[in-house]
């Protein structure tokens, strides 16, 4: 499954966010290393994930 990006308004102080009875929002922080290795872009993304 892949990773969308959501505006930061849709769940601004929670880690998760329920869109539905089986679908769960889960926002966390990304490192991202340029190819120095010293650089770090950091961003929020958000996953969606199914509940079984």
């Amino acid at each position: 499954m892949g990773v969308i990006n959501i505006n930061k308004s849709i769940a601004p102080d929670k880690d998760e966010f329920r869109l539905s009875n089986n679908v769960i929002l889960y926002k966390h922080e990304n490192e991202n290393y340029d190819n120095d290795n010293q650089t770090v872009t950091k961003r929020d993304t958000t996953e969606i994930i199914p509940i079984e």
